[in-house]
Formats: C-alpha cells, structure tokens, sequence
C-alpha cells in the first residue's frame, strides 16, 4: 500500500469538503492566513541544533543511531556493549515499535523526517527551543504529507494501526489549509485571530508533517526563538564570566558562542519573537 495514493485521495477528498462546507468571512480568513504562512518547521535543543548546522542537515533517529553506532564501534569497551535495537529503545522509549511499524507500513515510506506544519510561531517548544523554519519552495513540491496529528496516536496498546481513521485525516501541501480548516472549524470560533498560529502549532498539539527525502540545510529558511529564550542564553554567555559559574553554565555558553558563530558563517537568519 502507498501513502502517496492516500494522501493524494484524501486531498481530493478535502476539496469537496470545503465545497460543499461552503465558506464564510471567518473560515476564509483562517484558510488565507495558513495558505500563505504555512510552512514546516522542526524543533530541536541547542546542542542538536549545533550538529545540525555542521553536517549540514536534519537527521532522523536512526540516522542519528546508526552515527552513534560507527562511534562506539572504534572504543574497545563499547563496541559490542549495544546492540542497535537496544539503543532505539532507549532514544524512542515505549515509541520504537510503533515508530518502525509505521515506517514499514507503506511500501513509499522508505525514509520519513517529522516536523509539524507552522503558521510564523516558535514552533513545538518541547522538542526544543530552536525552531528550524523550512523554505516553502524546493522541498514542498513533493515527497511531504501531513497527519492531523501525531502519526503515533494511530496505533492502539497492541500495536494494530488505524487505517480507516488516519487515511481522513492526510493531505499533501496543497490541501493543508483544509486540513487545519477541518481541525480547527470550532476553535477558531472562539480563539482570536493574533493566537491562530499556536492553534495551528503547540506543545500538545499540531498537524505532523512528515518529509519522505533528506532535510538538508539549502531547505532552511531561518531559525526561529522565543524573546525569553534567546535572552536566558545570552544570560549564560554574561554569568560566565562570574567567578563562580558553575560547568553547565560555561559549556551552555559555549555552544550558544558557537550558534551563533555557525548561523552567521551559514547566512541564516535567526527570529527572535
């Protein structure tokens, strides 16, 4: 079975939704504000970050596993200490199944990078401070399908997958707006236009993105960080110079010299918000 099929069914699908929804001023203006503004973006920690902006893109999780692995194979005490299914579950935890099972699933789905569809906010603020915001042209034409939510929550406690439910609530690019619309149809009654965007995106929830081809730093188009954030790590730059900086202090200091260092070397931009 092919995700692809799926997605481009469920688009079509989208459309004759609206159609017959038929739109008025507010759900216009909702649709208008995520056609234009919406992108990808992908969150990660500082120190990530740092890696990320060195090899020059965003790794996934087996990625990252199999690099830790080439690793510890040149140390004599670790090199058998691991095996690889060992380490996924200790990165993915309870998730590793569920994660690899819906990779196979689909005969299309030989590789899958996850982000979450952005509407010009920080982002999903638990997976990191540092929202990585893609460009939309180039990497959004094709190979990018979204999930209302997060692909896992599709799963039950016995691992069986639920098809029916997560082919209504895919789209590809084209028709995301509609897939937001349809999310958020009632929250947006309520919720006042300036805060659509941390409907859109936040901590709890968002409409997962999921990229089939490797993220790679010619796709970035900035990197986003809340106001409070960003001043706490100029904080650790100025308390380390206090005499009694402790070690944390010093080396959070250091990897913020150096995001800044690679993100001025790289010429991408950073948005403080």
């Amino acid at each position: 079975m092919k995700v692809f099929d799926l997605v481009k069914q469920n688009s079509c699908e989208l459309i004759s939704w609206y159609t017959n929804l038929g739109g008025d001023d507010l759900t216009n203006k909702f649709i208008d504000i995520v056609k234009n503004e919406a992108t990808i973006s992908v969150n990660r920690r500082l120190n990530t970050i740092i890696g990320i902006l060195i090899s020059g893109q965003i790794k996934n999780i087996f990625e990252l596993i199999e690099e830790d692995i080439r690793v510890l194979e040149q140390s004599e005490k670790y090199r058998d200490s691991l095996s690889q299914e060992d380490m996924e579950k200790a990165k993915l935890k309870s998730f590793s199944q569920k994660r690899k099972t819906f990779e196979s699933f689909f005969t299309d789905l030989s590789y899958a990078g996850y982000g979450a569809l952005n509407v010009s906010n920080t982002g999903i603020d638990k997976y990191g401070d540092f929202c990585i915001v893609l460009k939309k042209k180039g990497l959004m034409s094709k190979g990018i399908f979204f999930v209302k939510e997060d692909s896992l929550k599709y799963f039950d406690n016995t691992l069986n997958f639920n098809l029916n439910t997560f082919k209504s609530d895919i789209s590809n690019f084209e028709s995301v707006h509609l897939l937001a619309l349809r999310k958020h149809l009632n929250s947006i009654k309520c919720t006042n236009e300036d805060k659509w965007a941390d409907l859109v995106c936040n901590g709890n929830d968002y409409i997962e993105a999921i990229v089939t081809k490797k993220i790679l730093k010619k796709h970035f188009q900035c990197i986003r960080v809340k106001k409070l954030h960003y001043q706490a790590y100029y904080d650790y730059i100025f308390n380390s110079y206090d005499p009694s900086a402790t070690e944390d202090v010093k080396y959070l200091a250091g990897d913020f010299r150096n995001f800044i260092n690679l993100c001025k070397n790289n010429k991408l931009k950073v948005e403080v918000i």
